[in-house]
């Protein structure tokens, strides 16, 4: 007897299957990314909060070290004050250093943070150019444990020449900044971020703002200044109008522009619909909402989108607009 033993081939799919699982693999992907997307980008927020609270101890531990909170270099003669107080040993020459660099070069909210809290050298005499200061050519760390990755810093030591009283000069280590203006005095930046984390003392509120070298638009210039709160300091119950606190008073507020590297309308040059804007907008939190002068009345404005993606060391939840009404 012959027995025939029939062979069973497999079957493929077909196209009309084929094309429902793409289908299928496209909707769900569809569905994922925007959320694995947006787990991600909590993940940063949280990631920096958590160095702004890093930041922040990193100051209260310089006021009880020195006596005070660092000036964010708005005003150069609170920066050379401090200095003095900080290292009351500190010898004329180092005095006259730290003059010239502020006043031609200048020191600015972001680059305020990495110098009052990074390294200066344990030689009460030469705290800027003895061995591990922050013109020694070797910088130390100080009591903020920067990221070195994360400096704005060249890495590349020259000398500069300083010019002191009686013609005389004197030769220090500086490493550049490669941030634009290559200046001796870097930034931080927030992992995987163009614009750097900046500081505000309040002394200087109503004359501080930072405007980043990177700018994310070029729609406006995404600038930097202290928020105003919504308590009202005066009896006018219209927003536009009156006057009010500032956030954190007594203290500070450090600011990074969230992951759109964009610090929002707040000062000279901001544009609105190809408007460009008087002076200076100022902000309130948590309302969500600004005003600035038109020459003649207070005009009410809401939070732009770089406003509302800003981390702060007061907004209560990640974001500013985690915190909006």
């Amino acid at each position: 007897m012959t027995v025939n033993y029939g062979i069973q081939r497999k079957r493929g799919m077909t196209l009309v299957e084929l094309l429902v699982a793409i289908s299928i693999i496209a909707i769900l992907a569809g569905i994922l990314i925007p959320v694995i997307r947006s787990a991600m980008m909590r993940g940063q927020v949280a990631s920096v909060k958590m160095e702004i609270a890093s930041l922040t101890t990193a100051i209260e531990g310089h006021k009880l070290k020195y006596g005070g909170y660092p000036p964010d270099g708005s005003n150069p003669a609170l920066v050379i004050q401090h200095f003095r107080n900080m290292f009351k040993r500190a010898d004329a020459v180092e005095q006259a250093i730290l003059t010239y660099l502020v006043t031609t070069y200048g020191l600015d909210p972001a680059e305020s943070l990495v110098f009052f809290l990074g390294g200066f050298s344990d030689n009460p005499l030469k705290p800027l150019t003895g061995p591990g200061g922050p013109f020694s050519g070797n910088r130390k760390s100080g009591i903020m444990d920067f990221d070195p990755n994360r400096v704005t810093s060249t890495g590349q030591v020259s000398v500069l020449s300083v010019p002191l009283q009686g013609g005389n000069t004197i030769d220090i280590k500086v490493v550049a900044s490669n941030d634009t203006d290559n200046d001796p005095f870097p930034t931080y930046l927030p992992a995987n971020l163009g614009a750097p984390y900046v500081y505000f003392d309040s002394r200087t509120y109503p004359v501080a703002f930072y405007m980043p070298k990177f700018q994310p638009s070029p729609q406006y210039q995404s600038i930097a200044s202290p928020y105003h709160s919504d308590h009202e300091i005066d009896t006018n119950n219209n927003l536009a109008d009156e006057e009010h606190a500032w956030i954190n008073p007594d203290s500070f507020q450090l600011i990074c522009a969230g992951i759109d590297d964009d610090f929002g309308l707040s000062f000279f040059g901001s544009v609105i619909a190809g408007q460009q804007l008087p002076p200076r907008i100022l902000m309130h939190y948590p309302s969500g909402l600004g005003h600035y002068f038109n020459g003649q009345n207070d005009v009410e404005i809401s939070y732009s989108a770089g406003d509302k993606s800003n981390i702060t060391n007061f907004s209560a939840n990640g974001t500013i607009e985690d915190d909006l009404p």
